[in-house]
């Protein structure tokens, strides 16, 4: 059922209120828009049921699940129009009082501050969350707004809580364990690892009820390539509680909890040159450069070849990157036919 109240603007100002929700309204945020008729603010509740994915209104509005939620039972539809019906915007803010009930603190578990009141965009389908506060006392959220429309109160669904690594950490390692704890219920879990600007491998996975994920460590020449050393990864997980199997682009999914760690450096003081040795000949025009690196997690390079030794501007420079676990021999580089090098000339590479 529809259930509404009104107040006009040339009040000082009015509390226009329906059922146990308020709707503060100073005569500052209510102008006429026109002559000398009057303005009418006025609120209506709606109903709001799930629908595979979607929410339908009684009213035959067709709105998404905000992401990491899930909608309650209260929705207000919040209007000013002057006396020719035509629509206002508010001039001033008017403050929305959104009682909720025990019904909507458990969707939420329990805890208040889980609970959102969001406003609906309807030309881009999406919802904005108006960060409203929290009365645990009057059992209300409570904002200062200037827009009009249909506002819902939403449960953010329980979300993985991070145990390790630590936010902003230094892993030993290329192999750091990823461990989250769960929320009650949860029956799958979808873990991401991103690069800094997604600059290289990741992980993406769907996974089981699980509370952690050990990141393998590449070994030369068979992998898995998954992490670089002396880079920043962003890792985050998020949790559903849904029967059946989702993917990721359904609704259903908590929020996302996440964190950051650095992997370590690489050293300079691990590499070795194997062939050709320092001062001596080689065979041909391309031959192969090869090294050993103690670091037996490192697998990307940066190898130069030059006549001049500071490897400056004076000469033509080789300057390559490669993976040292997809060439042949391991870790190695050989000059191309198309630029070999100059016979009987000095050469320096690193």
């Amino acid at each position: 059922d529809w259930s509404s109240d009104v107040c006009s603007s040339d009040l000082k100002g009015s509390t226009v209120t329906v059922g146990d929700h308020q709707v503060d309204v100073p005569a500052s945020a209510i102008s006429p828009s026109s002559g000398s008729g009057s303005a009418t603010a006025t609120v209506e509740t709606v109903s709001l049921t799930a629908d595979g994915g979607t929410a339908g209104l009684a009213a035959g509005i067709r709105v998404p699940v905000p992401d990491g939620c899930t909608l309650t039972a209260i929705a207000l539809q919040f209007s000013v129009t002057d006396d020719k019906g035509a629509a206002v915007a508010l001039t001033a803010p008017v403050r929305l009082r959104v009682a909720y009930t025990a019904t909507e603190l458990q969707k939420a578990g329990n805890d208040a501050t889980r609970l959102r009141l969001m406003h609906y965009l309807p030309d881009g389908r999406q919802w904005e969350d108006l960060n409203a506060a929290v009365s645990a006392f009057e059992k209300r959220l409570i904002v200062d707004t200037t827009q009009t429309g249909l506002f819902a109160v939403v449960a953010e669904l329980p979300r993985p809580a991070i145990t390790s690594p630590g936010d902003a950490s230094s892993a030993a390692n290329l192999a750091p364990l990823l461990a989250w704890d769960l929320p009650a219920g949860a029956t799958q879990v979808h873990l991401q690892l991103l690069p800094a600007n997604n600059d290289g491998p990741g992980i993406n996975l769907i996974l089981d009820p699980v509370t952690s994920y050990q990141v393998t460590a590449p070994v030369l020449g068979s992998g898995p390539y998954v992490l670089l050393p002396g880079m920043t990864y962003t890792w985050r997980v998020r949790s559903s509680s849904a029967a059946g199997s989702l993917g990721e682009a359904d609704s259903g999914w908590s929020r996302w909890t996440s964190r950051t760690f650095t992997t370590p450096a690489p050293l300079t003081s691990t590499l070795r040159a194997v062939s050709p040795e320092s001062g001596g000949t080689v065979a041909g025009l391309t031959p192969t450069l090869v090294w050993d690196n103690s670091q037996r997690h490192v697998f990307y390079y940066e190898v130069q070849v030059s006549k001049d030794r500071s490897f400056g501007s004076d000469a033509f420079l080789y300057w390559e990157l490669r993976h040292g676990g997809a060439t042949t021999p391991l870790n190695s580089y050989t000059i191309g036919r198309g630029f070999p090098l100059e016979a009987a000339t000095t050469y320096y590479w690193r």
